[in-house]
């Protein structure tokens, strides 16, 4: 199975929908989305990441096998917007948002790192090197969050008392 031909994955899975659909028929594309892709082989998975819409992208970064999530990541086609969305998930793995956390272009956008420092699961040495972009605000937040590990708190802290701010 060649990773680099996308002839054998169907259109719909593959092409944007430039349409705005209703909440029902975006439920359902949903389903169809989820009902394909449980019968896909994990090989059919990482093609499908490498080329799937957005739909596809966002049930497969979530996929349980590394590699799969790991293709969806790395997906050519993926905006900001969804990078945002990914950053604050909880519900990724911790080799998804170690791969945001490591890409330039990615974290030069502020909403990416103040989602990565936010989240439990990025690793702690790379929030705390993101603490210094955040404002004074997120700092202050993120130092009353019951949500992000005692040191990345501890870290926020220090920075807005030197900041003479606290």
């Amino acid at each position: 199975m060649d990773l680099n031909d996308a002839s054998d994955i169907p259109p719909e899975l593959i092409e944007e929908s430039e349409k705005e659909l209703d909440d029902d028929e975006k439920e359902e594309r949903g389903r169809n989305i989820m009902a394909r892709v449980g019968k896909m082989s994990i090989m059919e998975k990482m093609k499908l990441a490498r080329f799937g819409n957005t739909d596809a992208r966002a049930l497969l970064v979530r996929d349980r096998n590394k590699l799969v999530a790991s293709a969806a990541i790395r997906n050519p086609k993926i905006g900001d917007a969804e990078i945002e969305g990914y950053a604050r998930s909880r519900q990724l793995s911790d080799e998804v948002i170690r791969i945001i956390s490591n890409n330039k272009q990615w974290t030069r956008n502020y909403a990416v790192k103040r989602g990565l420092v936010m989240n439990p699961k990025c690793p702690q040495g790379t929030a705390i090197k993101f603490l210094n972009f955040l404002t004074d605000r997120d700092l202050g937040a993120l130092m009353r969050s019951r949500d992000v590990p005692g040191p990345i708190s501890v870290q926020a802290r220090r920075l807005l008392a030197r900041k003479g701010k606290k």
